[in-house]
């Protein structure tokens, strides 16, 4: 007589033949059958989905966990159609909610991937609300548009879902577009009537976390609607009096200034003069955010009589009149305080500064227009070497607070990989072994002592470790050369990210730790400067090798080799000094950005392999060739995109030099400024 273990059991495994042949021959509960259900929609594989549909109609289609979660959550989550169909037809209600308040829409709205819109369509056709919202005020529509599910954005409005719905950040479906940065679903959002001007908790409307194209279309959507506005009262001819105003005031008046060398020059940063665009994204979101709704738009008289109109007009144009002369005497006085005259570079030319001086009709314009100050080399490394200190001590910190999360994840995960595979022994590698993590870094875990293929191992620790309740999912790369499961698991509040492998033939992950902290020992530097280097290729969204990037590992063999072919003097008296950080950085930087010939190979030496500087000659042009020490006849960074790689070095090493003439949040530091520069660049490439 087989028992609820059994089919629970098979069902773990995904023996979908087994699991037929016992509900068939064996009368099972209602409950026993309705846990081995839920243990396959947990489990989530196709396989395991097939088994639930064949379950289901045993089950009890109301069941739900300690959470409140449904089947039919569940399987709007996993996004199965027909197993949503099934319970649909089995009575399940469309409209039930979980502990956390989240509806079947939301659950098959939050994931990831492909567009729900069979299943969204179908949950709304048979009364599910499009306005619920969970514990946190987010609604259907706000994980839609967070995910860039367009057509069931489309979908939830004609549902007449609330396109202006607030959660509890007071974020809107268009701040979540925008932020992460799906187009299509922006431009659908706008076209259907979303406010670009709502504010959430810290101030920000979607225009001010706008990027790029995005930020363009915002900022051209406000302009037609302007526009639009202008054009219905043009009849009137109350905007034509205003604009007249505005070209006499801004161009006539100001040329007259411009003539007898009165008017202050007024600066834009290099990435404006660069688009041909006044300010940056980064100085226009900032002009943004110190501006109210009102104080954008086009002075329109209201409605009312002819002397009324007149007389409101002229107390505007004399209030702007009052308000251009304090702030041009202020830009006066900031000027004569500057004792250093601006660069000839930054100087604009008289159209750009006719063009500028518009701007005195904003609020706030000083906070743009600041005089150059151009610092000495002393001043910008001292102040380099404080930040960079503080960065690194920041990271100190952080890494001594979570330290303990991320060894009891390691424990947690270990631990279950010996229940499975009890003659193994999991070791940690890469980044988090040798103390060079950030917390964007992940923790690599590998599998040793076992004769099993790597993908018969991870294909059959997949099950086990998503039963686990710290796991969020699981990416099993399997095909790859070197098979991987990439696990995202949440503890104690932090999203910690570990990937999983098998120790065989070729893998040396746990040779580069011991050969990376072998480095680390004999350069003291070394680690500070690889940190500051490694935070810069993540800002610039250049650390992923299968993306064309850098991975860590060829990056540290770039500065290593820097070390080595500096000679043992420079490395005695320069490079081992910890007060030197930021002078190492930017040699670096330099040398990488401009001198360095990437015709030919980088060899960093191996105490115990032979010198290798007799093969530096590349013979792949536009190829990063640098030389594994562990295997010299292997290259590691074949792929990167040596182009962008100079891009990032050659605009963080400018910028670092760049006097800010803008008052943008990130211009204000120096390694700052050099981080979110070379990011734009990235962007713009």
């Amino acid at each position: 007589m087989a028992n609820g273990s059994d089919l629970h059991k098979f069902t773990e495994l995904g023996k979908i033949n087994e699991v037929k042949c016992l509900i068939e021959r064996y009368p099972f509960d209602p409950p026993t059958i309705s846990k081995a259900l839920w243990t396959a929609l947990n489990i989530g594989s196709p396989i395991h989905i097939e088994i639930a549909k064949i379950l289901l109609p045993r089950a009890s289609p109301n069941y739900r966990d300690s959470s409140g979660i449904s089947f039919l959550m569940k399987a709007a989550k996993i996004g199965d159609f027909e197993l949503v169909r099934m319970l649909i037809e089995l009575k399940c209600s469309s409209g039930a909610l979980d502990r956390e308040k989240k509806s079947v829409l939301t659950h098959a709205l939050e994931k990831h991937g492909d567009d729900p819109i069979r299943i969204v369509s179908f949950l709304l056709s048979n009364g599910a609300n499009a306005n619920v919202p969970d514990i946190q005020g987010f609604t259907p529509l706000h994980f839609a548009a967070q995910n860039g599910f367009v057509d069931s954005v489309n979908e939830l409005i004609e549902s007449r879902a609330d396109i202006n719905a607030k959660n509890i950040n007071n974020d809107t479906p268009l701040h979540l577009a925008v932020r992460n940065n799906y187009r299509n679903c922006v431009e659908l959002l706008l076209e259907r009537g979303a406010n670009i001007r709502i504010q959430n908790n810290v101030g920000k409307t979607p225009i001010n976390e706008a990027q790029g194209n995005i930020f363009n279309l915002l900022t051209g959507y406000g302009q037609r609607k302007e526009e639009n506005k202008k054009d219905n009262n043009k009849s009137k001819g109350k905007n034509n009096r205003v604009k007249n105003y505005r070209k006499r005031e801004n161009h006539e008046k100001s040329a007259e200034e411009m003539a007898n060398g009165n008017a202050p020059i007024i600066h834009s940063c290099l990435r404006c003069k660069k688009t041909n665009e006044l300010y940056c994204i980064s100085c226009a979101r900032e002009l943004l955010s110190h501006s109210s709704e009102e104080e954008f738009k086009i002075l329109i008289p209201e409605k009312g009589s002819i002397e009324d109109e007149n007389r409101k007009l002229k107390n505007e144009l004399e209030k702007e009149r009052k308000n251009k002369k304090k702030l041009l005497d202020k830009l006066k006085a900031l000027e004569k305080a500057n004792s250093q005259s601006p660069a000839a570079s930054e100087e604009p030319q008289v159209d750009d500064r006719l063009y500028s001086i518009k701007l005195a009709n904003q609020p706030n314009p000083s906070l743009f227009m600041r005089p150059v100050t151009v610092h000495t080399h002393e001043i910008v490394m001292q102040h380099l070497q404080q930040e960079c200190k503080k960065f690194l001590n920041d990271l100190s910190n952080w890494a001594r607070k979570s330290d303990s999360s991320y060894r009891e994840v390691v424990e947690i995960i270990s631990a279950n990989i010996k229940e499975e595979f009890p003659d193994s022994e999991v070791k940690i590698y890469g980044s988090f072994e040798t103390n060079l993590h950030l917390p964007h870094s992940d923790i690599d875990l590998v599998i040793t002592n076992l004769t099993i293929s790597p993908s018969q191992v991870l294909q059959s620790l997949i099950p086990k470790l998503k039963s686990l309740e710290i796991v969020e999912s699981i990416d099993d790369i399997l095909t790859a050369s070197i098979p991987l499961l990439k696990v995202k698991t949440l503890y104690n509040t932090r999203v910690i990210q570990v990937d999983i492998s098998v120790q065989d033939s070729r893998h040396s992950g746990l040779a580069c730790s011991d050969f990376v902290k072998s480095l680390l020992k004999q350069y003291h530097t070394l680690r500070h400067v690889t940190l500051l280097f490694k935070q810069l290729i993540y800002f610039s969204n250049f650390h992923e090798p299968f993306k064309r990037g850098l991975s860590s590992y060829g990056l540290l063999l770039m500065i290593t080799w820097y070390y080595q072919s500096q000679g043992p003097e420079w490395i005695a008296d320069f490079g081992n000094d910890s007060h030197k950080v930021a002078d190492i950085f930017v040699k670096i930087l330099y040398f990488y950005g401009y001198e360095f010939d990437y015709s030919r190979k980088i060899a960093v030496n191996n105490p115990e392999l032979p010198n290798l500087r007799d093969t530096w000659i590349n013979t792949s042009p536009g190829v990063l060739c640098i030389c594994d020490p562990l295997n010299p006849q292997s290259y590691i960074a074949s792929n990167t995109d040596i182009e962008r790689l100079l891009n990032i070095f050659q605009v963080a090493y400018f910028n670092i030099w760049r006097p800010a003439v803008c008052s943008c949040p990130e211009g204000q530091k120096i390694y700052e400024k050099m981080l979110y520069e070379a990011r734009a660049s990235s962007i713009y490439s």
